[in-house]
């Protein structure tokens, strides 16, 4: 994966960036609206956790480039009524959960049937005219001597619960007939982008992507982001990524906190783990590394003594139950050995 680029100003001001130079830049992509190219795209994600817990995604929708056309008209003389067959192109219909379709400006919704495009390039449906009642489906509409407008909504539900609504029209010049003049999109609804993700031009914000109020809090940050796509449209089991990722130590007023604790302890070794956890952001540090350093440094930090916690160690290489276990990280005390009876790390 490539990498994610963090952009710490101070606490108050953080943001990430994609590369822009690899992958297209995928914050600058979920962007645009609408975006080409996109027909196969089912998602992006945003995967964010801190000092390997708390693991969360946050799903972002596709802004899918909607277009579309009209495709048949057949006469049926007995009913007296035509069908108007339409497609809708920019969406690969094996992400439909469910199509639905109003007739009354979006107070009703009806489900509707679809089939899918050739090549899954959209989705095809069809609508009834009736021409003794003036009527299309269930809806009746106004007659114009010259022209008919039909409106309606076409309401596209995702399979990831994101909810599409496509304003939409087709004229006739005369009532009934294949003397079809267009269908069209007046009018895309998509929909909205999760109040965490906050952009800042080709940037995400990081204090309200992490839900705090106004400031960052010291510790360890990882952030992945993903586009999820078909790799062979025709089968929804292809679904694979293109990602980019990178992790962080962020250190937010916690300079005076460890002069205070080396003042206290003349002898502390924690200045090594602050040190170390700043350089490991120019490093090949792996997160869970990174997480492993901070812990010591606020085992440390919050002894209320200069007792150093490997005096808990019984020069076995057992420290026992003295270090916390992350639910999602190697358990810390097994990369350590007793420090104060044998060196150690």
């Amino acid at each position: 994966m490539e990498e994610l680029e963090f952009n710490v100003i101070d606490c108050e001001n953080a943001t990430i960036t994609t590369p822009t130079e690899t992958d297209g830049g995928l914050i600058e992509e979920m962007q645009e609206s609408p975006q080409t190219g996109s027909t196969n795209y089912r998602r992006y994600s945003i995967e964010i956790s801190k000092n390997c817990c708390d693991e969360t995604e946050i799903l972002v929708p596709v802004f899918y480039n909607f277009t579309t056309n009209h495709t048949t008209c057949a006469l049926d003389v007995e009913e007296e009524t035509y069908t108007y067959g339409f497609n809708i192109l920019g969406m690969n219909p094996l992400f439909i959960s469910s199509l639905q379709i109003s007739y009354d400006n979006g107070v009703t919704f009806s489900n509707l049937t679809y089939t899918n495009v050739t090549g899954n390039t959209g989705f095809a449906y069809t609508l009834v005219y009736d021409v003794a009642d003036v009527t299309i489906s269930s809806a009746t509409f106004p007659d114009p001597p010259n022209t008919q407008n039909y409106n309606y909504i076409l309401r596209i539900i995702h399979v990831d619960g994101f909810v599409y609504e496509l304003s939409m029209r087709f004229v006739l010049e005369q009532p009934g007939g294949c003397n079809l003049i267009s269908n069209q999109i007046l009018q895309i609804n998509y929909p909205e982008i999760d109040e965490r993700v906050v952009f800042d031009n080709n940037s995400i914000e990081l204090i309200p992507l992490y839900e705090f109020e106004t400031s960052l809090e010291t510790g360890v940050y990882q952030v992945i982001i993903c586009r999820w796509y078909l790799s062979n449209p025709l089968t929804v089991t292809s679904l694979s990524s293109n990602c980019v990722q990178n992790n962080q130590f962020i250190e937010c007023n916690l300079i005076c906190d460890l002069i205070n604790k080396l003042v206290q302890c003349k002898k502390t070794n924690i200045f090594t783990f602050y040190d170390a956890l700043r350089y490991a952001n120019e490093c090949d540090t792996s997160y869970e590394d990174m997480c492993d350093l901070y812990e010591l440094l606020v085992d440390k930090l919050e002894n209320p003594d200069c007792r150093d916690p490997y005096d808990d160690c019984d020069c076995q290489g057992d420290c026992g139950e003295g270090f916390k276990k992350r639910p999602y990280s190697k358990n810390v005390q097994k990369k350590k050995n007793c420090g104060s009876c044998n060196g150690g790390h």
